[in-house]
């Protein structure tokens, strides 16, 4: 009764309600500010590697590698997101807003964990790593700053994406887009001060796009963070939720890990084709590197259908309303087929113009 009290009290002026209405509107209104804070993302990573170009191709290189190398974290960031995606818009579909608050903490704390071992392990072993995928001295010594700095920022990059993942489940998708877009903006300024040592800042070369990353994402986390302790989200964290439950953290890692598998798989798949491309010089490599940027692009509307149809479906079943949860899933599956063939196509006849950019 009281979450049903504290959740009509609440006034839902961020967020889309997929439990209720138009099965496509309530799929159209998550995905397309999902779409555009990918699309966001995705020129985060363009921006560093405009810049990033300026120092040549061996600092294009290096980033590629470093990229590579981070996908494995990613591994681990995806999982915990798709969980909490899943697990808070269950919660909210119930209507069991204390519920969504304990969870989204339990998830935080997994996520800082999990941040600080990786942090700790890629930061070790940051420069094996580059060299067995393939990297030479050249690329090492543009790199290894880059990667390290990135590994020992890790936590800022994890609660960056968890914070955005509990907004997406909560059905909030306007807020991740608004804390993407002033991330991104702090990262250009960043970018620039830092790589050619503007005014006071250092000149620190590639170095200096990974700090800028790390600071970035700092800034969009605090940003998100805050928006959810101070009641702006119809998920609200509390101080005195930061205990340890079990039961719930077991459920996280039960609904992260097959995630977590899939992409694995690929990260290593990734690496391997890495290793191949290197034996064609440099400039291969850095070419690479443009080219799976790229081709983010091609994917962010599949990516963004996901994303919506995650919390359509986790709301509708924490709201008893399983026949809206599998049409909301037919309905994205339509879209992403549609979309994806066209950019396939696109891409497939216009490869040379395309990169020609």
């Amino acid at each position: 009764m009281t979450d049903t009290i504290e959740r009509e009290s609440v006034k839902r002026t961020y967020a889309v309600d997929p439990t209720t209405g138009s099965l496509t509107k309530g799929l159209l209104s998550l995905a397309i500010p999902f779409i555009l804070a990918m699309l966001v993302e995705t020129l985060f990573n363009i921006t560093n590697m405009l810049f990033v170009s300026r120092l040549g191709s061996a600092a294009i290189a290096a980033v590629s590698f470093c990229g590579i190398m981070l996908m494995l974290t990613s591994v681990a960031v995806e999982g915990m997101s798709g969980a909490a995606v899943a697990l808070i818009a269950r919660r909210v579909g119930e209507k069991d807003l204390t519920g969504a608050g304990i969870v989204s903490v339990q998830i935080y704390m997994v996520g800082i964990l999990f941040s600080f071992a990786l942090g700790i392990l890629g930061y070790i072993y940051a420069e094996p790593l580059m060299r067995l995928i393939g990297a030479n001295d050249l690329i090492v010594s543009h790199g290894l700053g880059y990667c390290r700095i990135y590994f020992i920022g890790m936590t800022s990059v994890f609660l960056l994406f968890i914070t955005q993942a509990i907004l997406r489940g909560a059905g909030e998708p306007i807020m991740p887009f608004v804390i993407l877009v002033i991330s991104a903006l702090a990262n250009i300024v960043l970018d620039f001060l830092l790589i050619f040592g503007i005014g006071p800042f250092p000149k620190m070369g590639v170095a200096g796009a990974g700090l800028a990353t790390i600071i970035a994402r700092g800034i969009g986390s605090i940003i998100g963070i805050f928006f959810l302790f101070n009641g702006y989200s119809i998920v609200k964290l509390r101080l005195s939720d930061f205990v340890i439950d079990f039961k719930i953290i077991k459920n996280v890692f039960k609904i992260a890990f097959p995630s977590m598998g899939r992409m694995s798989l690929n990260s290593f798949s990734r690496i391997a084709l890495m290793k191949i491309v290197t034996l064609f010089g440099t400039s291969a490599v850095a070419a690479y590197g443009i080219g799976l940027r790229l081709d983010m692009l091609v994917f962010l509307p599949g990516l963004g259908f996901a994303g919506a149809v995650s919390t359509m479906v986790g709301q509708n079943l924490g709201a008893k309303s399983p026949e809206r949860a599998e049409k909301s899933t037919w309905i994205a599956l339509g879209y992403n087929t549609l979309i994806m063939s066209f950019f396939g196509i696109l891409f497939f006849f216009m490869a040379k113009e395309i990169i020609g950019v």
